[in-house]
């Protein structure tokens, strides 16, 4: 009974996912421009020209370890989180990968991948708009949020005060929390976020 309920709050999470990347594959424009890019802990510099969809989140030629990453107004480098090793491709959905957790969905041949052992919260990116996606799917939010942060901080190797200027979106489903489901409960450690109980 409890695995019902499980496929159940998958499928939920699922659902909001879909329509939030669908939301933000429409009103959230990537920058353009000549945008300056550096990172210190991975110690890349690049200047991109206009950036194009076709170029998001795609290995830089620069360094195979890193991977640029757009922001609301430029873009950073970032670890290679998709060739990490832990990082899988939903297999329903090719522009997705699953940093952390996994959408339920199986290959035709049964294999049903699955990012690391959590089963706490779903870390997804989409690679067709450069947003990540934090799906909390157990109390207390707050230390599932906590966790999550941490995990796709440490996966990106980037700083707090980056990670604030990611697209993403934290959320949880009405399920999990009536209060605070369906909402962009945001970084704890970046303005404007919601204080959740720990």
């Amino acid at each position: 009974m409890k695995q019902y309920y499980i496929w159940i709050i998958l499928g939920i999470v699922a659902f909001l996912l879909i329509g939030i990347i669908i939301y933000f594959s429409f009103f959230v424009h990537g920058t353009s421009g000549q945008n300056k890019t550096a990172n210190f802990n991975l110690g890349v510099s690049q200047t991109n020209s206009t950036s194009s969809s076709s170029q998001v989140g795609v290995v830089t030629t620069s360094s195979p370890d890193a991977i640029m990453i757009p922001t609301a107004n430029s873009t950073i480098a970032t670890k290679n989180f998709i060739r990490n090793g832990v990082t899988v491709q939903d297999p329903a959905n090719k522009n997705s990968y699953y940093i952390a957790g996994s959408s339920g969905a199986c290959t035709s041949s049964g294999n049903c991948p699955k990012a690391g052992s959590n089963t706490d919260y779903n870390i997804v990116y989409n690679k067709l708009d450069g947003t990540f996606i934090l799906g909390l799917a157990t109390e207390p939010l707050g230390t599932a949020r906590l966790e999550a942060e941490k995990a796709l901080q440490t996966q990106l190797g980037i700083t707090q005060q980056q990670m604030c200027t990611l697209k993403y979106l934290v959320i949880t489903t009405t399920y999990v929390n009536p209060q605070y489901g369906g909402k962009n409960l945001g970084f704890s450690f970046c303005p404007g976020s919601v204080q959740l109980p720990s």
